[in-house]
């Protein structure tokens, strides 16, 4: 290896470490949205969870995330978006966010789909929490990705890691949910008040630097 490769190799280095930033000084709309998808999130959980209580129809459970996440939550942010949209730091050809979630809640709407023949004989409360932590441990998993894909825009370690620790908290809490009865019949709530009380943390940590 000669003298040349590694100067290169160690200028390169020290470029992507200069353009390290936070997510806030990066996004700067990101603080916002992280208050907005956490509020939205929870209410939709609070709102599940009355109908989980209720015993009612399951179809209300589509309609309440649907209406709250996709006709409520996707307006408000495209509203954020443009409200800083001068403020972006550019960071060239990058992967999509929104590939990735796409595909994540594809693969939780076919694995779903795919298995509901075999759960016709779970109870109420058990048929949705099968549903309820298969779709959002894949969100576990999304989160995760989403803090790796950082690194291409040279986000700091220490900010992705907020993301890790959110995917990593899904994906616990869905993997031991459905093994306690009183955990499984307060799903939602226990969903909602954990992740609107991590929302609030990040925002605080992420907004103060």
């Amino acid at each position: 290896m000669s003298d040349e490769i590694n100067k290169e190799a160690l200028r390169e280095e020290v470029s992507h470490i200069k353009e390290a930033m936070g997510i806030q000084e990066r996004y700067p709309s990101q603080a916002k949205s992280w208050i907005l998808w956490g509020s939205l999130f929870a209410a939709a959980c609070f709102l599940s969870q009355i109908v989980a209580i209720k015993q009612w129809p399951g179809y209300l459970y589509i309609v309440i995330w649907w209406v709250l996440m996709g006709a409520v939550g996707g307006p408000l942010q495209a509203k954020i978006s443009k409200e800083h949209e001068g403020e972006i730091v550019e960071t060239g050809t990058k992967p999509s966010f929104w590939v990735s979630i796409v595909a994540v809640l594809a693969a939780a709407f076919v694995i779903v789909i795919s298995t509901s023949p075999f759960i016709g004989d779970l109870g109420y409360y058990e048929t949705t929490a099968y549903i309820g932590t298969t779709i959002l441990a894949l969100v576990g998993v999304y989160y995760v990705i989403l803090g790796n894909q950082l690194k291409a825009y040279y986000i700091r370690k220490s900010d992705r890691y907020a993301l890790y620790i959110a995917g990593a908290w899904l994906l616990a809490l869905s993997a031991v949910i459905p093994h306690f009865q009183i955990l499984t019949n307060w799903m939602y709530a226990i969903y909602g008040v954990t992740f609107a009380a991590y929302s609030l943390g990040a925002y605080r940590i992420l907004s103060a630097r």
